[in-house]
């Protein structure tokens, strides 16, 4: 289980990435796989204080058609 929230570009992650290391708050980027598998292009993973998984990710690649129900 994880919440996943977007930032709108690669600057507004890396803004992010360095506001969480000067507060000492431990992240990772997300490997290859992971990003291929949620079809962005960036994004990082970390824990809140509760230990709940969230992840950050920009340039999400929307699909050109709408989604239709069969």
């Amino acid at each position: 289980l994880y919440a996943g929230f977007e930032v709108s570009n690669a600057a507004a992650l890396r803004s992010l990435e360095a506001r969480l290391h000067d507060k000492g708050i431990a992240w990772r980027p997300l490997t290859a796989a992971e990003l291929n598998d949620r079809s962005v292009d960036a994004g990082i993973t970390l824990h809140d204080p509760d230990g709940l998984a969230l992840e950050i990710v920009c340039g999400i690649k929307r699909c050109p058609e709408p989604f239709v129900s069969s």
